[in-house]
């Protein structure tokens, strides 16, 4: 069976709607991401609450996205010890995010919209801080 979506106008109960909606769900995506993109997308999906279909897709997808100590060694990753405003020790990290530290990932569409969802939920309550500078372009990707 083909079906053409674009020329077909589907009632929302019909069966052809349903296939359609079905072969939509369970695609996924190539993204190009950064490292802060990735490192903002671990930060996501660790908070990740919901059904359990939904976490093992989250786990498959959070392997995809994690970086390597050789992708750290690439990009020269800094570890800085430093006080946060309460004075306990925390750590700073620096790196270069050039373009060859890239890395294209295939995500699971179902992943994808739960990640466009927390930036959107994030947005909504204005939580939006100067530490999720790459939450704009990894917004625009998805």
């Amino acid at each position: 069976m083909v079906i053409c979506v674009d020329k077909m106008i589907l009632s929302p109960y019909s069966v052809e709607n349903y296939i359609i909606r079905n072969l939509y769900k369970n695609m996924s995506k190539k993204i190009t991401f950064t490292l802060k993109e990735r490192v903002d997308t671990i930060g996501i999906l660790n908070a990740y609450k919901g059904e359990l279909s939904g976490l093992a897709k989250v786990l498959d997808d959070i392997k995809k996205v994690a970086i390597t100590p050789a992708e750290w060694e690439k990009a020269k990753l800094v570890k800085t010890p430093a006080k946060n405003e309460n004075g306990d020790p925390i750590e700073t990290w620096n790196w270069e995010d050039k373009k060859e530290n890239e890395k294209e990932i295939e995500l699971d569409t179902d992943v994808i919209d739960y990640i466009k969802a927390q930036i959107k939920n994030k947005e909504d309550k204005k939580e939006v801080t100067m530490s999720d500078v790459a939450l704009i372009t990894l917004k625009a990707k998805l």
